[in-house]
């Protein structure tokens, strides 16, 4: 493999992986993947977010999955890795298995991205160990979960789906601006179709007004409106970051696990493997925005079939209501305050 990928290539690279990659994890194919472009790569899921940095040498990709081995792997092999986990404790037994040498090429921080407190740590460890983040991906989701609060008490989805994020790029927000070329892409969803921004009960304070789809469309099309309210805010600042937006179809992923229960699941599997994609596929579109030289600040990428669900990595439409700019800079007050974070453009 060359040091340096076209876009095409790494598409490539994802249907060359091995037949047991697990279908359910859009980060990890999203870590793989990447690995090859170098520089410092951010993509936060759940539980599992990595940065990849400089290499210097070719990376094999046809190791089942992304694992523990594999960053370690990549390490010996000459990248610089900035790896966040909720579970610290597999990022710290890689540091015992590594030389000097390549400990300095290595860094980690634990983080969920329900916590925002934790965020100035990644931060910090981020500053001190690399100085630098050229793209950062945010991949980070749940869907149509019951009703729940995150630990700082926001409603789960939006907390997750829409608050970390905003927290979280604004936090490294310096680090991007810093770096030469830098990159930002937001995963949201063909579910912002159906999303409608309530700021006067954006967390669901009002219960009896909660159903999951509504909470998860409202934190979907909030993405969209961040991206679109960020991208202007940079051009008006002349920040030289690109923002982008991206989703994945809809994918076989782990996400769509509170929607169906398992009998009615196993019943619809023929229909729903139809108009779905597996998530080597769903990570297409991120990838897109990520790496392709020809994507420009403020697009929005998803697959090019039937009502997007599925298909290659395109240029598409966001609703109009994406484009609402004052609901976009109500939302973004809101996100200041409730996150209590001070985005700085």
């Amino acid at each position: 493999m060359s040091k340096k990928t076209h876009y095409t290539e790494v598409i490539n690279i994802l249907q060359e992986l091995h037949a047991d990659f697990p279908t359910y994890n859009l980060g990890r194919h999203l870590a793989t993947a990447l690995a090859d472009y170098g520089d410092i790569w951010g993509i936060t899921d759940k539980e599992l977010a990595f940065a990849l940095s400089k290499y210097k040498s070719e990376i094999e990709m046809d190791v089942p999955h992304t694992d523990d081995s594999e960053l370690e792997k990549i390490i010996k092999e000459g990248h610089y890795v900035f790896a966040l986990d909720i579970r610290i404790s597999s990022l710290q037994a890689i540091e015992e298995n590594i030389d000097a040498a390549e400990k300095m090429r290595y860094g980690y921080a634990a983080l969920d991205v329900t916590d925002e407190k934790a965020f100035a740590d990644v931060l910090d460890s981020a500053q001190q160990k690399f100085g630098r983040i050229d793209c950062l991906i945010n991949n980070a989701g749940v869907m149509t979960t019951p009703f729940m609060k995150t630990d700082d008490g926001f409603e789960f989805q939006n907390g997750v789906n829409h608050l970390g994020h905003f927290a979280l790029v604004a936090q490294l927000f310096d680090l991007l601006k810093s770096t030469k070329d830098s990159r930002l892409v937001i995963v949201s969803s063909i579910a912002h179709k159906r999303g409608e921004i309530n700021l006067d009960n954006y967390m669901f304070e009002n219960e009896k007004e909660y159903t999951p789809m509504k909470s998860y469309s409202q934190s979907k099309l909030s993405n969209l409106l961040f991206m679109y309210e960020l991208n202007r805010r940079m051009k008006d600042k002349n920040v030289n970051v690109k923002v982008m937006a991206a989703h994945p179809g809809v994918s076989r992923t782990e996400l769509t696990r509170y929607m169906l229960n398992p009998i009615v699941a196993k019943l619809m599997l023929p229909l729903f493997w139809i108009f779905t994609q597996s998530a080597k596929r769903g990570a297409q579109p991120q990838i897109r925005a990520a790496v392709d030289s020809n994507v420009n600040s403020g697009e929005y990428y998803g697959p090019s079939g039937f009502n997007e669900m599925k298909g290659r990595a395109v240029l598409v439409k966001a609703e109009p209501k994406a484009h609402h700019e004052k609901h976009a800079k109500e939302l973004w007050d809101l996100s200041e305050k409730l996150t209590s974070v001070k985005f700085d453009i």
